[in-house]
């Protein structure tokens, strides 16, 4: 077997010899040069250089190049589509500097017994006198605008036995768990020693209902005399030289057995941003530390949640970020506070890190795990809970009436069990795609001069925050772009080029499938024009002949004219070279 330099030498020899021939012979260039084929029909290279980087070498090594960069573009385009397919995301970091921030959803809680602090109940007192006072009062308020006027303050006996209802409500309906709070319904109804509970219960459930009063306009009603008990001051500050100090109203947002939850409220003419650094709120009230033992310690929290306790309001191991615990007594406190980060995410279902993106008709996930529950008081009492029945429909009201528990059955076994959940609803209910995270630091600036007193500063810090927004990487149209790039970098092609070969792959299969297949179907298929006599097809034209017998036999069948003796011009040459012209006067 020859190597590649024995044939590069070979061929060489030959084209020397073939160059000395041409010298010698100078009719050779008159003659046509005729490949040698004596090699088994295969051309033989002219020289080495013929034979390395010939025209047959360089068709291979382009059908080579076409074939690699065709294989790096399906690669480059299977790759780009796999990746729009997973909606890949990407985030961006960037630092926000700005010359005003956002007024904080701000709640303040203080506990229960801080609350009550102002009114010494006696046990042992005449529970007869009580009841006849609480009785005549509330068959005096016979309309809802006379019971809910502020100008009408109400005796502290309404104020403890209303405070009593509304917390116990909250702790039964919502301040436990799924089964915690069966057991608390079935308990409320069938243990005896809570048979004067049930009658009090009964007695403000159906007054409210007589003249039209909902849980939540009970609970302002209420909260709002007890919060202006211990109130000292409660004032938005500002640099305004014009209006320095602001007194917001407040909202009451939450009474149980373990505390009352308040927030300020502003209207368009009092609300304004914060607009410089330092002081911008604060807060002063009192407590009668004679009628308690012991008083725990307010707590404030930037992201306005309802009650501390959110660990029946939202999923399991949370951050408690935004939030103070240490606001005790008889101390002087002041609480500096900025945003940290700010983070934006998609809206996704995906495992930690599941969120929603919060809209003017979407439930936020406090209001989505109050209707999981409900939902599930509904279920096993056909009634709606009180403390729940702002986030009920018309419908629902309408199937499910407010709930009386003295009414409600429960199996004892079911509940023992713990079979009443709402942990599959719950599971439905995801977070804000939207959180911020606050950094407050607390300073005591030392002991109030009274003992009973609680005051806090609440600052404002920097600025600027760290904001960290999520997008995804493809939208459609950079995916058609990216598409065109990458079939276009290796072989040139373009989204035009794709409809193109579409086009023409279409155009092949409607010209081969539709034109020429369909007519042969046709002709197989029977026709109402068409007579079936046996086995023999019938014409479904008139009968004709396939020769016309008084045609001329000297006339060309194809061209339609007579035959010549002589080859026609299709042969190469003219079969009349000079014809004969005849011309006539």
């Amino acid at each position: 077997m020859l190597s590649v330099f024995q044939v590069c030498y070979a061929a060489e020899v030959a084209q020397r010899q073939d160059d000395a021939s041409v010298i010698l012979n100078p009719f050779v260039y008159a003659m046509p040069k005729v490949a040698d084929s004596s090699n088994n029909g295969k051309d033989k290279p002219n020289s080495c250089a013929d034979a390395m980087f010939g025209a047959k070498t360089q068709k291979y090594a382009l059908y080579f190049i076409v074939f690699f960069l065709a294989c790096l573009t399906i690669k480059d385009v299977v790759e780009l589509v796999q990746d729009y397919a997973e909606n890949t995301k990407q985030s961006d970091l960037s630092l926000r500097f700005n010359s005003s921030m956002d007024f904080p959803n701000m709640t303040f809680c203080m506990s229960t017994q801080m609350a009550r602090s102002h009114w010494k109940i006696d046990p042992n007192g005449n529970s007869t006198e009580w009841d006849a006072i609480v009785l005549d009062a509330l068959t005096a308020m016979d309309n809802k605008t006379e019971a809910l006027s502020s100008a009408n303050p109400w005796n502290y006996r309404l104020i403890v036995e209303a405070y009593q209802v509304l917390s116990g409500l909250s702790s039964m309906e919502r301040e436990t768990d799924g089964p915690g709070a069966a057991r608390s319904i079935y308990s409320f109804r069938n243990n005896p020693e809570r048979g004067a509970i049930r009658e009090m219960y009964e007695k403000w459930l159906s007054w409210c209902d007589k003249n039209d009063i909902t849980y939540q306009e009970l609970m302002q009603k209420v909260g709002e005399q007890v919060y202006r008990a211990s109130h000292i001051s409660f004032d938005r500050h500002t640099f305004d030289d014009e209006r320095p100090v602001i007194r917001p109203d407040i909202r009451i947002r939450w009474i149980s057995l373990q505390q009352m939850c308040w927030s300020p409220e502003f209207n368009k003419e009092n609300f304004q941003r914060i607009n410089d650094q330092g002081k911008f709120f604060s807060l002063r009230l009192w407590s009668n530390l004679d009628n308690v033992k012991n008083l725990d310690c307010m707590h404030v929290d930037f992201h306005g949640r309802d009650s501390s306790l959110n660990r029946f309001m939202e999923g399991k191991g949370r951050a408690r970020d935004g939030l103070f615990d240490m606001m005790c007594f008889a101390q002087h406190h002041q609480l500096t506070v900025e945003v940290k980060q700010r983070y934006t995410m998609l809206e996704n279902d995906d495992n930690n890190t599941a969120c929603a993106e919060m809209k003017e008709d979407t439930p936020n996930e406090y209001d989505c795990r109050g209707r999981c529950r409900m939902q599930m008081i509904q279920k096993i009492c056909n009634c709606t809970a009180r403390t729940l029945a702002h986030l009920a429909t018309d419908d629902e009201l309408a199937k499910n009436p407010l709930c009386e528990y003295a009414k409600c059955a429960l199996d004892v076994n079911l509940v023992k069990k713990g079979d009443f959940s709402d942990d599959a609803c719950r599971a439905k209910c995801f977070p804000d795609c939207s959180q911020t995270r606050f950094d407050v630091k607390h300073e005591v600036l030392g002991k109030l001069p009274m003992e009973n007193m609680t005051y806090a500063e609440i600052h404002w810090g920097a600025f600027e925050y760290i904001n960290m927004e999520q997008s995804y990487v493809w939208t459609l149209w950079k995916f058609i772009a990216a598409l065109g790039g990458a079939i276009g970098v290796w072989l040139g092609l373009s989204v035009l080029s794709l409809i193109q070969g579409i086009g023409y792959i279409y155009n092949t299969f409607v010209q081969k499938v539709v034109v020429e297949k369909k007519p042969l179907l046709n002709e197989d298929s029977p026709t109402p024009d068409r007579k079936i006599t046996g086995d023999r097809k019938v014409s479904k034209s008139a009968m004709t002949l396939a020769a016309n017998p008084l045609t001329s036999p000297w006339m060309d069948e194809e061209k339609g004219q007579r035959r010549r003796s002589k080859p026609s011009t299709d042969n190469g040459y003219k079969a009349n070279p000079v014809p004969t012209k005849i011309v006539v006067d």
